[in-house]
C-alpha cells in the first residue's frame, strides 16, 4: 500500500503535464440531464421493489423533433450490465447511443437500473450505511428489480409486453428469473441479447485472474470486504476520470488500457476523445456480494446462487447445504436474438456456444457474430447504431409487423 500513493501520484503528475483538456459538459452529468443535454424529452419514475429498494429507472418518451402525441409507441427496456446504470444507453453522441436511436425511430425508451448502482441507492428503511443494504447479488436483481421495472413501465404504458434489450449480466439475470418464473417469457414481445453471459467458465482477462486468486480465499476476502459497496462512482472515480482520463497520455494509454484488461483487446470502437465521459459515469458500483457472486460464477463455471460458503446459511436461505444451480432449459415461449463476438473476453465464444446449446431449440430466433467486437462495444461502440440498433429495428419492424415513426 505505500507504493501505491506515489505510484497514483505520477502517474496523475505525467497526465497533467501532458495537458488536460477542458471537460466535456456530459461528464458526470445524470442520466436525466445528459438526455436533456442532447434536446430530448425526459421522465424519472421511481420503482419500489417488494423488498424495499428504490431504484431510478428513465424514460425518452419520444424522438427529439417527434412532438406528435401518440399513444402507440412500443415499449422498449434498455438494461446495462456489471458496474454500468442507463448513462451508458446514451453518454455517447445522439447517432451512436441506442437510447437516443431508438427513440427517434418511434420507440417509447426506458433506460434501467438496478440496486446497488448510482441510480439504485435509496431504500424504504435502509441506509446506505447499513450492511443489510448491499447483502444482494445477481439474483435479486432477477427476481425482484428486473420485474419490478417491468410492471411500472406496463403500469404507466398500458403494455404488458415489452421489448427487452440487455447487456451482459442484464441477460443472465432475465436467464435466471426465467429459469424460476417461465411465465414471465410472456411479458416480452422480443429479447435482444447483446454479449450474453451464463457460465464465463472460459473467461479472460482481469476479471478471470480475481476469480482464480481470490476466489478461493474466500473467507479472507469476505472479511476483508464485508457487506459494502463495491467501485461505485464517487468523488475519487470522478477526479481519475477528470485529471487522468481527460489527459492526452490517461486517454490514449492509462484509461484505454485498463478498460482492456477487462474488455478485451482494443478493437478500436471506443472514441477515445470521450473517454472521460465513459469513466466519469463507470464504474456505477455494485455490492461486495455481487462481486463475490461473480467470482464464484467464473470459478467454478455454474450459473447458480450465492454460496455463502457456510452450510447452515446456505440451509437457512436455500433449504440445503449448496446453492441451487439455474436450469435454463426450463425456458419457453422466448424469442431471443443474440449479438456476441469472437473477440469478446467475457462472453466467450466458448461459454457463448454452450448457451446456445442449452437453450430449447425455438427460444433463439437469430444469432448475429462480429469478428472484433469487445465486450463494452455492444452498448460504447461508435459503430453499434449500423451494426445492432438499426438492424434490431429492422428485425422487430420485419417480423411483428409494427410501425414505426
Amino acid at each position: 500500500m505505500r507504493c501505491l500513493l506515489p505510484a497514483l501520484t505520477f502517474i496523475v503528475t505525467v497526465c497533467v503535464c501532458s495537458g488536460i483538456k477542458e471537460a466535456l459538459p456530459e461528464e458526470g452529468l445524470p442520466t436525466d440531464k445528459l438526455i436533456e443535454y442532447w434536446g430530448y424529452p425526459v421522465e424519472k419514475h421511481f420503482v419500489k421493489t417488494e423488498d424495499g429498494y428504490i431504484i431510478e429507472i428513465h424514460r425518452i418518451p419520444h424522438g427529439k423533433h417527434d412532438k406528435s402525441i401518440k399513444k402507440d409507441r412500443p415499449a422498449i427496456l434498455l438494461l446495462h450490465g456489471l458496474l454500468e446504470s442507463s448513462a451508458s444507453y446514451v453518454f455517447n453522441l445522439p447517432h451512436q447511443s441506442p437510447g437516443f436511436v431508438f427513440a427517434d425511430n418511434g420507440f417509447d425508451v426506458w433506460i434501467g437500473n438496478v440496486r446497488g448502482n448510482t441510480y439504485g441507492k435509496n431504500h424504504t428503511s435502509l441506509s446506505v450505511k447499513d450492511a443489510k443494504f448491499w447483502q444482494f447479488s445477481w439474483p435479486e436483481h432477477a427476481h425482484k428489480d428486473l420485474p419490478a421495472m417491468f410492471d411500472k413501465i406496463t403500469e404507466v404504458t398500458g403494455q404488458e409486453q415489452i421489448y427487452y434489450v440487455g447487456h451482459s449480466q442484464a441477460n443472465l439475470i432475465l436467464f435466471a428469473h426465467l429459469s424460476v418464473h417461465p411465465e414471465f417469457a410472456n411479458r416480452i414481445r422480443r429479447h435482444f441479447a447483446l454479449a450474453p453471459v451464463y457460465t464465463v467458465k472460459h473467461i479472460k482477462g482481469l476479471l478471470q485472474v480475481m476469480a482464480r486468486t481470490v476466489y478461493p480465499n474466500f473467507k479472507l476476502a469476505k472479511r476483508l470486504l464485508g457487506d459494502h459497496e463495491f467501485m461505485p462512482n464517487n468523488a475519487v472515480m470522478k477526479k481519475f476520470s477528470r485529471y487522468v482520463c481527460n489527459t492526452k497520455v490517461g486517454q490514449n494509454w492509462i484509461c484505454n488500457s485498463l478498460i482492456g484488461l477487462v474488455d478485451g483487446p482494443n478493437s478500436n470502437q471506443l472514441n477515445l476523445t470521450r473517454i472521460s465521459v465513459y469513466t466519469s459515469h463507470s464504474s456505477a458500483g455494485t455490492s461486495t456480494q455481487n462481486f463475490l457472486h461473480w467470482l464464484q460464477t467464473v470459478y467454478r463455471g455454474v450459473m447458480e446462487r450465492y454460496d455463502y460458503r457456510d452450510i447452515n446459511t446456505n440451509v437457512k436461505y436455500y433449504n440445503q447445504r449448496s446453492p441451487p444451480s439455474y436450469d435454463i432449459t426450463r425456458i419457453s415461449g422466448l424469442k431471443m436474438h443474440i449479438f456476441s463476438s469472437k473477440q469478446d473476453w467475457l462472453a466467450d465464444p466458448t461459454d457463448m456456444e454452450n448457451l446456445v446449446k442449452t437453450f430449447q431449440k425455438d427460444v433463439i430466433q437469430s444469432h448475429t457474430t462480429f469478428d472484433h467486437y469487445a465486450h463494452l462495444d455492444f452498448v460504447w461502440g461508435v459503430n453499434i447504431t449500423q451494426d445492432i440498433t438499426m438492424p434490431i429495428i429492422n428485425l422487430i419492424e420485419r417480423l411483428d409487423g409494427v410501425k414505426l415513426k
